[in-house]
């Protein structure tokens, strides 16, 4: 068994093809739930894409990372992108995703380089495999995850300072309010779309947030975000969710998918009933007041997912585990 993930990595960095799923959706149907009817989709929501979450340790598959360059209008004057393959894999209670690129800028990279690439990535899981299982006694961490996701990456840049975090469609579910419940159909599938805003009162520190060193920072912009989110009606799974500064929502009875809202995930739902991320969005370009004050746009599109892993034992993650 110490040896199964070397393994697998190495057989398995020429697994390539599973085209996503178009999304839009129909007209909606307002629903009268109770306060109660709503916390328990949002909740079994949280239970089940966090479960779909773990079931991404039997795929590998391909993601496609390209940040834009913006001019002072705001508009696209360039782009760097990479494309990698991506296995997940999970080792005790360590999970990280081994990333080999295998083109740049649309361009192969060459054999030379892409060799070091896998060698790299075969170190990389050496190294996971070397590590202690369990957690040295003594150290405990406070924070507490009750849903997991996987999301987008965001920054805060001041002079020569750079500080990471990740935006997850599963941190909303258990910080801001859910309401106006509608049934439509999107991608072809029954779903609920709700609004959300910001939960009056809700306290960001180092219990729920897995940021210790940007706690204040990362809870100051999460709590003046709302949107909308799409949840599928038969499988209880994020299917999009949009955010966007609580100061922009409206009213509005438009149901229809906003691809220029700041930041926005998609998920896609595999032949074998799988839900994995199809597109994640972030662009804080006109509200860095409050995105960190640091302009930039990404993307992320994640396609090829391919089964590896035939047993089912990563489908039993605890929701309280962090990938």
């Amino acid at each position: 068994m110490k040896y199964f993930l070397r393994s697998a990595i190495v057989l398995l960095l020429t697994l390539l093809s599973t085209p996503a799923l178009a999304q839009k959706s129909a007209a909606g149907e307002p629903l009268t739930w109770t306060t109660e009817e709503i916390a328990k989709l949002i909740f079994d929501c949280g239970m089940r894409t966090t479960q779909m979450t773990g079931r991404l340790y039997n795929y590998t598959f391909h993601a496609t990372d390209t940040e834009y360059a913006l001019d002072k209008n705001g508009r696209v004057k360039g782009q760097h992108s990479k494309v990698s393959e991506v296995y997940p894999i999970s080792f005790g209670n360590l999970r990280k995703w081994i990333y080999v690129q295998i083109s740049e800028d649309g361009v192969p990279l060459s054999p030379e380089r892409l060799a070091r690439e896998r060698e790299r990535a075969i170190k990389q899981t050496q190294e996971l495999e070397a590590q202690p299982i369990v957690a040295p006694q003594g150290q405990t961490s406070v924070y507490k995850q009750k849903f997991s996701s996987y999301g987008i990456k965001v920054e805060k840049r001041g002079g020569l300072s750079r500080t990471i975090w990740f935006i997850n469609p599963t941190d909303f579910l258990v910080s801001h309010d859910f309401y106006a419940p509608q049934r439509l159909s999107f991608g072809g599938r029954e779903t609920f779309l709700l609004r959300f805003r910001p939960r009056p009162g809700y306290v960001y520190d180092k219990t729920n947030v897995p940021y210790p060193q940007g706690v204040e920072d990362f809870g100051r912009t999460m709590s003046q975000l709302g949107g909308r989110i799409w949840i599928d009606a038969t499988d209880k799974v994020i299917a999009r969710l949009e955010a966007t500064p609580a100061r922009e929502l409206t009213d509005s009875s438009d149901i229809t998918p906003d691809q220029n809202t700041p930041v926005w995930f998609e998920l896609t739902r595999l032949p074998n009933g799988t839900w994995a991320p199809r597109a994640s969005r972030y662009n804080s370009y006109g509200r860095e007041d409050v995105f960190w004050k640091t302009s930039l746009s990404r993307s992320l599109d994640y396609s090829d997912y391919k089964v590896f892993k035939t047993t089912v034992e990563v489908e039993k993650v605890q929701p309280n585990q962090k990938p």
